[in-house]
This record gives structure tokens, C-alpha cells and sequence, in this order.
């Protein structure tokens, strides 16, 4: 499969999941309803990207790859260390502690307040 024929899977199977919204499980939930920052910290950190597409896990293409990428969770792409330094800068450290202080059901509201913070 090349690199367009990828980008455009990747591009319907976000639709499909969009679509289901009602039936999706936590974690695919979780994924579709923070893509938009997901997405962002996967462009900061990872060069040439492509498409980013949220189901169960979070892929993305990247320009030159046939191999897509993926993150198998929310959490494995918030606590990847070469992210979190990419986006967090300096003090990355400080943000995965207070994250992973923050109970899953309301991590991704304490992300969501990080990321406001760092692009006001």
C-alpha cells in the first residue's frame, strides 16, 4: 500500500469512527474527543506528518513512510517521554507528574488545561 493509498484509509477509518461515535469504546472515545490536541503534539514532536486518525489507537502517516505510526493509547502518547519534552519544553517532567497525578477520568480535562496554558 503507498503512502496515498495509506493517508486516505487513515482518512475514512476516522470518518467510520466518527460515525459510530455512539457505540465507541472508553479509549476510542477518549481518542476522538481529544484528536485535535492530540494531533497538534504529534506534529510538535514528530517531523513530516502527514495524517493523524483517531480509533482505538492514534496513527498517523508521515511524508516518505509507507509504515504508518501509532500511539496504542491516550496515555502511551501523553507519557511518551520524546513528545512530552517536544511539547512541554523544560519542564516536561513537571507536566507528566500532575498528569499522572490526575485520575483517568479527568486527565484529559487537566491536559486540555496545559495545553491552553502553554499556547496562551
Amino acid at each position: 500500500m503507498d503512502a496515498g493509498e495509506q493517508q486516505k484509509m487513515l482518512e475514512l477509518f476516522g470518518k467510520y469512527q466518527k460515525e459510530l461515535y455512539a457505540s465507541l469504546d472508553v479509549e476510542t472515545k477518549r481518542n476522538v474527543d481529544n484528536i485535535d490536541i492530540f494531533e497538534a503534539m504529534i506534529r510538535i514532536a514528530v517531523p513530516n506528518v502527514v495524517t493523524v486518525a483517531a480509533g482505538h489507537h492514534i496513527m498517523f502517516t508521515r511524508e516518505g513512510s509507507t509504515t504508518p505510526g501509532e500511539f496504542a493509547s491516550a496515555d502511551t502518547l501523553m507519557f511518551d517521554h520524546e513528545i512530552a519534552r517536544a511539547v512541554w519544553g523544560p519542564c516536561f517532567k513537571g507536566v507528566l507528574l500532575a498528569l499522572a497525578s490526575e485520575p483517568r477520568a479527568t486527565r484529559d480535562k487537566l491536559l486540555r488545561e496545559q495545553w491552553e496554558k502553554r499556547n496562551a
